[in-house]
């Protein structure tokens, strides 16, 4: 069995551990991003997909704008439960969901586990979860935003200060821009996307932005940063630390950006 099978079987057995038990349906929940899996629609990954789990009571719940309901998964009974859209909040630019008590999910079939993969028909769609493959290392924006589709719509949805944006859009000196992160962390799901965002929005070539997967406790680039939280976002000038900042800022990600560039951090 190689590396790559064994973390996809654990990635399966993370998702199959987030799915909803059939004794917490219809009581008011609350969920966050779950970044481990991707949703396909009729053998196409669906970047409009946007998959919630809730820790608590180990609950899964999908949307898509190719379903007109949103959809819950069970592990009692292996059944699907039928949402209605309009009764689930988004928040927080996707990254949490909320489904007030006063929303009742129906049971419309089951699902079952075919090649990996949390697979049913849904709205006359086959539809299955599919285990994200792991990212480690440096990794090409381009490829990060089709690996993991829901970070783009958290990007355009963010909508970053203008002042702070005119400040690095006129920064002068070359930075490097070191981002360490994973996509199973809710943290690293919505600051990763907002600071894409923030660089998109200035359009400034003296930022190097690198994107660094530390997808294990012991990833060599903890080590070498030094770093204790994700997402750990580090401003570097010809290779110093200028500032760093972990989890989450203090204030606006690029408030915070531009405080450290200006040496008020």
């Amino acid at each position: 069995m190689t590396k790559q099978t064994r973390q996809i079987i654990g990635a399966v057995a993370t998702l199959a551990s987030a799915l909803l038990p059939a004794s917490a349906l219809g009581q008011a929940r609350r969920f966050e991003a779950f970044g481990e899996s991707n949703l396909e629609v009729n053998g196409e990954t669906d970047p409009s997909a946007e998959l919630f789990s809730d820790p608590s009571d180990h609950a899964l719940l999908l949307l898509s704008r190719r379903l007109r309901s949103a959809f819950a998964l069970t592990v009692e009974d292996a059944g699907l439960y039928r949402i209605a859209r309009s009764g689930v909040q988004v928040e927080d630019e996707g990254v949490t969901a909320v489904v007030p008590d006063s929303v009742h999910p129906s049971r419309v079939g089951t699902y079952a586990f075919v090649d990996s993969a949390a697979t049913f028909t849904a709205e006359g769609l086959s539809v299955r979860i599919v285990p994200k493959p792991p990212l480690s290392g440096e990794i090409p924006v381009s490829h990060l935003l089709t690996h993991s589709p829901e970070y783009r719509h958290r990007r355009d949805r963010y909508l970053p200060s203008e002042g702070a944006i005119h400040d690095l859009a006129s920064y002068g000196e070359m930075t490097e821009v070191v981002v360490l992160f994973t996509v199973s962390s809710p943290p690293c799901g919505v600051w990763v996307p907002r600071l894409m965002k923030v660089f998109q929005a200035a359009g400034n070539p003296v930022f190097s932005i690198r994107y660094l997967s530390a997808d294990a406790p012991d990833h060599p680039a903890l080590r070498r940063f030094g770093v204790n939280a994700l997402p750990a976002i580090l401003l570097l000038h010809g290779g110093e630390e200028l500032g760093r900042i972990e989890q989450a800022p203090r204030t606006t990600l690029e408030e915070e950006i531009v405080a450290i560039l200006k040496g008020e951090d």
